[in-house]
């Protein structure tokens, strides 16, 4: 009992320390951020741009690519506006994207594109908080944190994810095999880590100083726009509940990274017991390389510490502001009514079926869930699509599996992971001229992003084509940093100074869950978190309850 008043006592004592260091803080300052940047004339030549590297980057690095709903767009694009007006760099170009993942978080990128997870948006309760949240992204943007070194150095997280992806992949060998079903609760903490990584973002691993200046000149942009100041720190509260699920993450994304697969996923399952799915992860985890260290350093306070920072800045500078009212009807009707309330009820659905894919649960219910998140109007889009071909895998019909994927994949706007799961299923089937065909589309679709190369070189040597692998070899030469051409070489089974890895690449047979995205190794609390086995034949139950096209 002594042990927990002493330990409850020593947490009351840090916390009263942060809270008089965090007071400290905003004492010292003399006037708003948004004050600081105007007095400063801080003339740029640009801000933001076109966004169109921030929609690759959805697609290809982030995986799932963005949701396609004029309605809530338009209505995110308008808060924007307003902010912009409010701030010094009325002309800069930002525009705001939302992207299918479950996970609370947002992600600023250079070109001034900003992408929100619905995961978050279902979170907030006004439009007052969704403001808070995209004047924060765009605090990141204002600032030019971009260009900072800062930024330049968090870079390799991004690159540490691309192993990362390809890794994770074979760890859902036996998840996918419906004759391992019964063995499903063995795997549970291996499905959530998938589960997990998969619906998360990668984002930018700011510091501590860049993160206050977003919180607090995001305040200042709130308040300028005619917002109840007083959102930032209610949206603090949401990054809170998310920072535990993110360490989470984090943990998890590091310990697949360390269990990178080496040898051939295929090797690994013919020599472990196929009726134990622990002892086929024990076998993956067993088979390991060595790790491309990331080089991120960065720290970020709890945001528990931000919010008493923020709290006091309001109490400082924004004191007659704190009484505004909410605007909650707008947002409301966003969330609950039209096309958008829509959009996020599918696209739940669609989130709830992949969590029983990934860590179990009631597959019929799944495959209600998911064939509701396709029907009508959103029959085309990739996120509920993906989920559906998931599904339908773990019933056991990879060629319903495929079919679902085939109906998105020659859209526009369909995502690398379509792709990569695609090439997968088909190579699983043994259909080597079908998974060919699909990564040449893909190279020409997406052009020549890092986050596509190592999968492309895994699945070459897959195919038993070195002409393939030496192309991709020399992107990654001639465009990536040293970090990535050792990701690179590790794909293509060469160890660093030469030499062969030995084995063939994770990436055609067994991968295709987890996706394209390149989950990055930042570990941002905050806005910018950080943060896709197959198996033959047909189940008639399959046939039977998944019959939704």
């Amino acid at each position: 009992m002594k042990r927990l008043l002493f330990a409850a006592s020593a947490v009351c004592c840090l916390a009263l320390a942060h809270q008089a260091a965090a007071q400290s803080a905003i004492d010292s300052l003399d006037t708003t951020y948004l004050n600081q940047m105007i007095e400063a004339d801080a003339d740029r030549d640009s801000c933001g741009g076109n966004g169109r590297t921030s929609l690759l980057n959805a697609s290809v690095e982030q995986g799932l690519g963005v949701v396609s709903n004029k309605a809530l767009s338009g209505y995110l694009d308008g808060i924007m506006r307003k902010l912009l007006a409010a701030s010094p760099h009325t002309d800069c170009s930002v525009t705001v994207y939302v992207t299918p993942h479950d996970a609370a978080q947002a992600v600023a990128l250079a070109d001034g594109g900003v992408l929100v997870a619905i995961g978050f948006l279902r979170n907030l309760k006004n439009e007052d908080e969704v403001a808070a949240l995209l004047a924060h992204e765009l605090s990141h943007i204002l600032r030019d944190h971009h260009s900072t070194d800062a930024f330049a150095e968090s870079q390799d997280g991004f690159l540490k994810g691309l192993e990362t992806a390809n890794a994770s992949d074979g760890m859902l060998l036996g998840l996918v095999d419906p004759n391992l079903q019964q063995a499903a609760d063995a795997a549970v903490s291996v499905g959530d880590a998938m589960y997990n990584i998969s619906e998360s973002m990668i984002a930018p691993a700011w510091t501590v100083k860049q993160e206050d200046e977003a919180d607090l000149l995001g305040t200042d942009l709130l308040v300028a726009a005619g917002y109840n100041p007083r959102a930032m720190a209610a949206v603090m509260d949401i990054i809170e509940a998310q920072e535990e699920n993110a360490a989470a993450v984090e943990t998890q994304r590091d310990e697949l990274y360390k269990q990178r697969v080496q040898g051939t996923l295929v090797s690994a399952f013919v020599e472990t017991d196929a009726n134990n799915i622990s002892s086929i992860v024990g076998a993956l985890a067993n088979v390991t390389s060595a790790l491309v260290s990331g080089s991120d350093k960065k720290t970020h306070r709890p945001a528990a510490e931000r919010k008493t920072s923020v709290n006091a800045y309001i109490k400082k500078f924004h004191r007659k502001h704190r009484r505004r009212a909410y605007k909650d009807e707008a947002w409301t009707a966003q969330l609950n009514a039209g096309d958008s309330g829509t959009m996020f009820a599918r696209y739940r659905k669609a989130a709830t079926a992949r969590r029983v894919v990934f860590t179990g649960g009631d597959l019929n219910a799944a495959v209600r869930d998911v064939n509701a998140s396709v029907a009508g109007a959103f029959s085309s889009h990739s996120y509920p699509r993906i989920a559906q071909s998931e599904v339908r895998l773990k019933k056991g019909d990879r060629n319903a599996a495929i079919a679902s994927l085939e109906k998105v994949m020659k859209r526009p706007e369909a995502p690398w992971q379509v792709y990569r799961s695609y090439i997968d299923l088909q190579l699983g089937a043994g259909n080597k001229r079908e998974a060919y065909q699909a990564l040449l589309t893909a190279d020409e679709k997406f052009g020549e992003p890092i986050g596509i190369a190592p999968y492309a070189i895994e699945v070459s040597r897959t195919l038993k084509d070195p002409e393939m692998v030496s192309l991709y070899m020399e992107r990654c030469k001639a465009s990536g940093s040293r970090e990535h051409i050792k990701i690179c070489e590790n794909a293509a089974g060469v160890k660093s100074g030469g030499g062969s890895s030995g084995g063939s690449g994770i990436g055609g047979f067994l991968g295709g869950i987890i996706g394209g995205s390149s989950s990055g190794s930042s570990s941002g609390s905050g806005f910018s978190l950080p943060f896709g086995g197959s198996s033959s034949g047909s189940s008639s139950d399959s046939e039977n309850s998944d019959n939704n096209d």
